[in-house]
């Protein structure tokens, strides 16, 4: 009976959650949504929760630098079930500058794109669950880092573009645009890359220096191609050298 009624207090709190949650969305932009895991710009144009800054944001925009700080959370619990019950929050910080350089110095279809990650919170998947996937796609433990640095050139009409820097092997071949709407790892970058690429490869939330290549030959049709470095860790380690010696609140299962 103690367990029954501690399900049925549940419930409210979760529908609690949920409304939040929600309510918070209404604020929220397509951009909020698809840079949880992505290194790419977010759209120009938004509509933003800290406004205009009295007019400086438009001010610079028009000059071509854009400035965009997205902050996600995650609050996953554990009721039944798995290694042990418990909740935890899930953090991801990420503060991006764009530059357009046709603005800035005439260089027609050239930008920059600066991009920093900060995360917070623990693994929640192997900590509470022992699950494969993770339920949150956020997980990351705690890390302080740059998230990309790339250099774009596109041509007239966007018919090719060329990329190279520091950046994610997942964010140009592996996202779907409604992969934003869940929260589950799954959805992202496969197993099967990522347990057999040195640290689980050049994804989230470890970028790696490549170079991509992307034809639009016709409106309805692109190609592309990309070179990355398999091991984002520079050869400090392998992944599985990184989860033995990391601290037992910080392991994670691929």
């Amino acid at each position: 009976m103690r367990r029954i009624g501690w399900r049925r207090r549940e419930w409210p709190c979760a529908w609690g959650v949920l409304c939040l949650l929600g309510a918070f969305n209404a604020l929220g932009t397509e951009a909020w949504a698809q840079a949880q895991r992505s290194d790419n710009p977010a759209t120009l144009g938004q509509s933003y929760l800290t406004g205009d800054w009295g007019g400086v944001r438009s001010y610079l925009e028009r000059l071509g630098v854009t400035f965009t700080f997205s902050y996600t959370n995650d609050f996953p619990a554990n009721v039944s079930g798995g290694i042990k019950t418990g909740a935890s929050a899930i953090g991801i910080f990420q503060p991006q500058v764009d530059l357009d350089l046709q603005k800035l110095l005439g260089w027609e279809g050239d930008r920059i794109h600066v991009h920093g990650l900060i995360t917070n919170g623990p693994f929640f998947s192997s900590n509470y669950l022992g699950n494969i996937l993770a339920v949150s796609n956020l997980e990351a433990g705690q890390v302080a880092r740059l998230y990309a640095l790339w250099y774009e050139h596109n041509a007239p009409d966007d018919r090719w573009s060329v990329r190279a820097g520091l950046m994610l092997a997942d964010s140009q071949f592996l996202q779907s645009d409604t992969a934003s709407s869940f929260i589950n790892n799954g959805i992202s970058w496969p197993v099967f890359l990522a347990g057999n690429l040195p640290v689980s490869g050049p994804a989230y939330p470890l970028p790696a220096p490549g170079l991509r290549v992307r034809l639009k030959p016709r409106d309805d049709m692109m190609l592309q191609a990309a070179v990355f470095s398999g091991d984002p860790s520079g050869g400090i380690a392998t992944r599985d050298e990184m989860i033995r010696k990391a601290p037992a609140d910080r392991k994670i299962i691929i």
